[in-house]
C-alpha cells in the first residue's frame, strides 16, 4: 500500500499557494505518496487545478460545529502515515488530533495552543519565525519525509488553460485589492492611466483590472479591461500565467504569479516583503516595493511605473 499523507491547510489564498509549492516539491521527488488535503470550500478548486492532491476534504468555515465534527468523522475513515498541520491554529489542531495517523506533525510557531495536538514539531518558534519567509517555514515539513527543505516556489498548474486567441494578446494584470484596507495601495487607477500614457508600453498591449470589488474607479480607455467580479478561478489562473507582468498588493495574486514564473511586483506597506513577498526574492522576475514608513499612501506612482518597465526588460 502506498504511503498516505494528510495536509491540513484550509486558508488563506497566499498561504495555500505556499503549501502547494511544498507539495509540488514532494511530488517531484516522491510521486508515489498519496496526498489528501483539508481545504476551505471556496478554495477547493485551487487544489483541483493544481493536480497535486488525490482527495480533498472541504472545510465549510461558516457551517457550524455540526459540519466541523462531520468533517473530522470523514477524515477518521482513512488511516494516514503522517498528518501535516501547516496552518497551526486551534481548528486545524482539532482536525489533527482527530485524524488517525502514526505521525502528527505541526509548526513550532503554532498559535492558539495548537502545539498540544502534535507529536512532532518542526520549524522555528514564533519569535524566530518573524525573520523567515513563510515559504521557508513550511519547507521544514519536507525533511519529515526524508527530503531536502530546498524549494523553488514553482507549481506546474497543468490543468489551467486559456483560449489561444486570448493568450496571444499581451497584457499587464493589476490587482487593486487585498485583505485589509491598510494593505491596499489607493493609486491603482493612476497607475493604469500612467501606464497607458507611457510611450514605453507597446501599442498592442492591454491592461486588465482583476479582483472582486469595484470600489476603485478606473478611467475608460480602449485598452483597459475591467474584469473585476467577472472572472472565475480557472480564468484567473490563466490570465496570470499569460500576463507580461502582474502588479498587486500583498495578496494571493502575488504568490500565484510567482508560482507560475510570471513577472510580478508586490506592493507592500505594513507587512514585511522579506517574509511575505514573492518567493524566492532571488528570482529576477520576482520584485517588490515597500512604501516608506509602511504607509502605502506615500508610494508614488512613477516609482511603480518605472519598476514595471524595468521588470519587462528582463
Amino acid at each position: 500500500m502506498p504511503e498516505r499523507l494528510l495536509v491540513i491547510k484550509p486558508s488563506s489564498l497566499g498561504d495555500v499557494i505556499h503549501a502547494l509549492a511544498i507539495i509540488q516539491t514532494l511530488r517531484w521527488t516522491r510521486p508515489e505518496i498519496v496526498v489528501d488535503w483539508v481545504i476551505r470550500s471556496d478554495l477547493a478548486p485551487l487544489i483541483a487545478y493544481s493536480g497535486l492532491a488525490d482527495h480533498v476534504y472541504k472545510f465549510h468555515r461558516d457551517a457550524g460545529l455540526g459540519a466541523f465534527f462531520r468533517l473530522i468523522r470523514e477524515i477518521r475513515r482513512t488511516e494516514y502515515e503522517s498528518v501535516w498541520d501547516m496552518q497551526g491554529l486551534a481548528r486545524t489542531a482539532l482536525m489533527t488530533y482527530g485524524a488517525r495517523a502514526k505521525r502528527k506533525i505541526g509548526r513550532s510557531d503554532a498559535r492558539e495552543c495548537a502545539f498540544l495536538a502534535y507529536r512532532e514539531h518542526i520549524g522555528p518558534t514564533q519569535i524566530l519565525a518573524k525573520e523567515i519567509h513563510a515559504m521557508d517555514i513550511l519547507a521544514h515539513f519536507l525533511p519529515t519525509l526524508g527530503l531536502s527543505s530546498s524549494v523553488t516556489g514553482l507549481i506546474d498548474w497543468r490543468q489551467s488553460h486559456l483560449a489561444a486567441a486570448e493568450a496571444e494578446i499581451p497584457s499587464l494584470a493589476l490587482f487593486p485589492e487585498a485583505r485589509g484596507r491598510g494593505k491596499e495601495w489607493p493609486l491603482f487607477p493612476l497607475l493604469a492611466q500612467g501606464l497607458l500614457q507611457d510611450e514605453r508600453l507597446p501599442a498592442g498591449w492591454s491592461i486588465k483590472i482583476l479582483g472582486c470589488r469595484k470600489d476603485n474607479a478606473f478611467a475608460s480607455h480602449p485598452r483597459l479591461e475591467d474584469e473585476r467580479g467577472r472572472t472565475h478561478l480557472a480564468e484567473l489562473l490563466s490570465l496570470i500565467r499569460h500576463a507580461r507582468c502582474v502588479v498587486a498588493n500583498d495578496s494571493g495574486p502575488v504568490h500565484l504569479a510567482a508560482s507560475m514564473g510570471t513577472p510580478v511586483i508586490g506592493l507592500y506597506g505594513p507587512t514585511d516583503p522579506k517574509r511575505f513577498g514573492p518567493y524566492p526574492s532571488s528570482r529576477p522576475s520576482n520584485a517588490w516595493i515597500r512604501a516608506a514608513g509602511g504607509d502605502l499612501k506615500t508610494l508614488p506612482v512613477p516609482k511603480v511605473i518605472d519598476r514595471v518597465f524595468e521588470i519587462l526588460e528582463l
